[in-house]
Protein backbone atom coordinates (compact mmCIF):
# COMPACT_ATOMS: atom_id res chain seq x y z
CA UNK A 1 0.00 0.00 0.00
CA UNK A 2 1.16 3.31 -1.22
CA UNK A 3 2.13 5.83 1.48
CA UNK A 4 -0.65 8.60 2.51
CA UNK A 5 1.27 11.23 1.87
CA UNK A 6 0.73 9.81 -1.32
CA UNK A 7 -2.60 9.55 -1.81
CA UNK A 8 -3.84 12.28 0.05
CA UNK A 9 -1.45 14.32 -2.88
CA UNK A 10 -3.64 12.78 -5.49
CA UNK A 11 -6.47 13.31 -3.93
CA UNK A 12 -5.54 16.84 -3.65
CA UNK A 13 -5.31 16.95 -7.16
CA UNK A 14 -8.57 15.34 -7.62
CA UNK A 15 -10.00 17.90 -5.77
CA UNK A 16 -7.96 20.84 -7.24
CA UNK A 17 -8.90 20.18 -10.91
CA UNK A 18 -12.54 19.83 -9.99
CA UNK A 19 -12.50 23.15 -8.82
CA UNK A 20 -11.29 24.41 -11.76
CA UNK A 21 -13.00 22.78 -13.79
CA UNK A 22 -16.15 24.12 -12.16
CA UNK A 23 -14.68 27.46 -12.38
CA UNK A 24 -14.22 27.04 -16.08
CA UNK A 25 -17.36 25.75 -16.89
CA UNK A 26 -19.71 28.54 -14.91
CA UNK A 27 -17.26 31.72 -16.45
CA UNK A 28 -17.54 30.58 -19.77
CA UNK A 29 -21.46 29.55 -19.61
CA UNK A 30 -22.89 32.75 -17.38
CA UNK A 31 -23.61 34.39 -20.91
CA UNK A 32 -26.18 31.27 -21.53
CA UNK A 33 -27.49 31.79 -18.39
CA UNK A 34 -25.86 29.09 -16.91
CA UNK A 35 -24.99 30.08 -13.21
CA UNK A 36 -23.76 26.80 -11.40
CA UNK A 37 -21.62 23.64 -12.62
CA UNK A 38 -24.71 21.27 -11.45
CA UNK A 39 -27.08 23.24 -14.35
CA UNK A 40 -24.25 22.99 -17.20
CA UNK A 41 -23.49 19.19 -16.19
CA UNK A 42 -27.60 19.03 -16.22
CA UNK A 43 -28.34 20.29 -19.77
CA UNK A 44 -25.47 18.55 -21.19
CA UNK A 45 -26.68 15.27 -19.48
CA UNK A 46 -29.79 16.26 -21.07
CA UNK A 47 -28.42 16.71 -24.43
CA UNK A 48 -26.40 13.33 -24.49
CA UNK A 49 -29.29 11.52 -22.96
CA UNK A 50 -32.63 13.24 -24.01
CA UNK A 51 -36.12 11.70 -22.85
CA UNK A 52 -34.21 10.14 -19.46
CA UNK A 53 -36.32 10.62 -16.83
CA UNK A 54 -34.98 12.80 -13.52
CA UNK A 55 -34.47 9.74 -11.60
CA UNK A 56 -32.08 8.26 -14.47
CA UNK A 57 -30.32 11.60 -14.99
CA UNK A 58 -29.18 11.98 -10.90
CA UNK A 59 -28.30 8.52 -11.02
CA UNK A 60 -26.11 9.71 -14.52
CA UNK A 61 -24.33 12.61 -12.48
CA UNK A 62 -24.75 11.10 -8.86
CA UNK A 63 -26.37 13.74 -7.77
CA UNK A 64 -29.42 13.62 -5.07
CA UNK A 65 -32.77 13.11 -6.42
CA UNK A 66 -34.46 16.42 -4.55
CA UNK A 67 -31.18 18.42 -5.82
CA UNK A 68 -31.80 17.20 -9.56
CA UNK A 69 -35.42 18.40 -9.44
CA UNK A 70 -35.03 22.05 -7.47
CA UNK A 71 -31.86 22.27 -10.52
CA UNK A 72 -34.72 20.84 -13.26
CA UNK A 73 -37.07 23.54 -11.52
CA UNK A 74 -34.49 26.32 -12.60
CA UNK A 75 -33.83 25.26 -15.85
CA UNK A 76 -37.84 24.80 -16.62
CA UNK A 77 -38.28 28.60 -15.63
CA UNK A 78 -35.98 29.42 -17.77
CA UNK A 79 -37.24 27.76 -20.38
CA UNK A 80 -34.29 25.41 -21.55
CA UNK A 81 -35.90 21.94 -20.83
CA UNK A 82 -39.73 21.01 -20.73
CA UNK A 83 -41.12 17.72 -18.86
CA UNK A 84 -43.53 14.85 -20.23
CA UNK A 85 -45.10 12.59 -18.05
CA UNK A 86 -44.36 8.84 -18.77
CA UNK A 87 -47.07 7.21 -19.94
CA UNK A 88 -46.84 3.71 -18.59
CA UNK A 89 -45.92 5.58 -14.97
CA UNK A 90 -47.30 9.13 -13.98
CA UNK A 91 -44.55 9.87 -11.44
CA UNK A 92 -42.03 9.42 -13.60
CA UNK A 93 -41.30 12.56 -16.20
CA UNK A 94 -39.02 12.79 -18.98
CA UNK A 95 -36.74 15.36 -19.66
CA UNK A 96 -36.80 17.51 -23.02
CA UNK A 97 -34.44 20.43 -24.39
CA UNK A 98 -36.41 22.99 -25.67
CA UNK A 99 -34.76 25.21 -29.06
CA UNK A 100 -33.62 27.51 -26.60
CA UNK A 101 -32.58 24.63 -24.48
CA UNK A 102 -30.90 22.72 -27.07
CA UNK A 103 -28.80 25.83 -28.18
CA UNK A 104 -26.86 26.42 -24.76
CA UNK A 105 -26.36 22.73 -24.82
CA UNK A 106 -24.71 22.74 -27.62
CA UNK A 107 -22.39 25.30 -26.49
CA UNK A 108 -21.81 23.66 -23.38
CA UNK A 109 -21.04 20.87 -24.99
CA UNK A 110 -18.13 22.96 -26.61
CA UNK A 111 -17.36 24.50 -23.48
CA UNK A 112 -16.80 20.86 -22.23
CA UNK A 113 -14.71 19.99 -25.40
CA UNK A 114 -12.65 23.13 -24.77
CA UNK A 115 -11.41 21.91 -20.82
CA UNK A 116 -10.92 18.57 -21.76
CA UNK A 117 -8.11 19.20 -24.55
CA UNK A 118 -6.89 21.71 -22.24
CA UNK A 119 -6.75 19.04 -19.01
CA UNK A 120 -5.87 16.09 -21.58
CA UNK A 121 -3.09 17.97 -23.44
CA UNK A 122 0.04 15.76 -24.12
CA UNK A 123 -1.88 12.71 -22.59
CA UNK A 124 -1.25 9.95 -25.00
CA UNK A 125 -4.73 7.68 -26.15
CA UNK A 126 -2.49 4.93 -24.43
CA UNK A 127 -2.13 7.46 -21.28
CA UNK A 128 -6.28 8.59 -20.79
CA UNK A 129 -7.23 4.92 -21.21
CA UNK A 130 -5.02 3.52 -18.36
CA UNK A 131 -6.25 6.66 -16.76
CA UNK A 132 -9.83 5.56 -17.35
CA UNK A 133 -9.02 1.99 -16.12
CA UNK A 134 -7.47 3.73 -12.72
CA UNK A 135 -10.73 5.80 -12.36
CA UNK A 136 -13.24 3.06 -13.00
CA UNK A 137 -11.33 1.26 -9.78
CA UNK A 138 -11.40 4.06 -7.81
CA UNK A 139 -15.30 4.44 -8.44
CA UNK A 140 -16.08 1.34 -8.03
CA UNK A 141 -13.88 1.17 -4.16
CA UNK A 142 -15.83 4.20 -3.93
CA UNK A 143 -19.29 2.55 -3.80
CA UNK A 144 -18.23 -0.27 -1.66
Amino acid sequence: MQDTDIRLEIARHFAFARQKRKEFLVSQSKEFGITTSSRGALIHTIYDQEGAVQDDISAILSMDKAFVTRELNALHASGLIRREKDARDHRKNHIYLTEEGRKVAESIHTIITAWLDKVYAGFSDAEIDKMLEFMQRIKENAKK
